[in-house]
């Protein structure tokens, strides 16, 4: 009965868990969803942007400084991109910080894996898998960090509405 109305009324009836009834509720779930597609189709354009600023900035930052570049300024990006994963997605943060992860330690292995020590080291020109390895754990702990803060989040949140959605939350919906 519900449901020849909401049809007559011209609403689009596109999920099962949604209201039957055309009303506010129906039209806010839609522009949650427009919002969340959005979110999640410019999510790769901003996690590459900040891949490649971090690691311009780190590398100018330790360039000051004269020391071995690639231990540090790999770290540097692991952690900017895990928590600018974490902070951008819109739902299923800790999925999307460890697709991030994974693709971000298959890149890593591709840029690291012939990784040498400088030419002012006492090893120097001889291989080393020392930034692949800090890049690596890098990104593994700071993505468990993330996981726990989500976790801690989750655990100390209360309900944000009758529908349990809430904008400022860390965790997976």
């Amino acid at each position: 009965m519900e449901a020849a109305t909401a049809q007559r009324q011209g609403c689009v009836l596109f999920n099962v868990h949604a209201t039957i009834r055309c009303g506010s509720s129906v039209i806010v779930r839609q522009r949650k969803m427009a919002s969340h597609t959005k979110q999640f189709l410019s999510l790769p354009l901003a996690v590459l942007g900040t891949f490649v600023a971090s690691g311009l900035i780190g590398a100018v930052v330790l360039e000051q400084f004269t020391c071995w570049l690639e231990p540090v300024v790999g770290p540097f990006c692991a952690t900017t991109v895990i928590a600018v994963t974490f902070w951008l997605a819109p739902t299923r943060k800790r999925s999307c910080a460890l697709i991030v992860l994974l693709l971000g330690i298959l890149f890593a292995w591709w840029l690291l894996r012939r990784s040498y020590y400088p030419e002012w080291h006492a090893r120097a020109y001889q291989p080393t898998i020392i930034p692949l390895v800090a890049t690596i754990s890098a990104g593994i702990l700071n993505y468990a960090f993330w996981c726990f803060v989500c976790y801690k989040k989750k655990e100390n949140a209360s309900p944000a509405s009758d529908n349990g959605y809430n904008p400022n939350s860390f965790g997976d919906v």
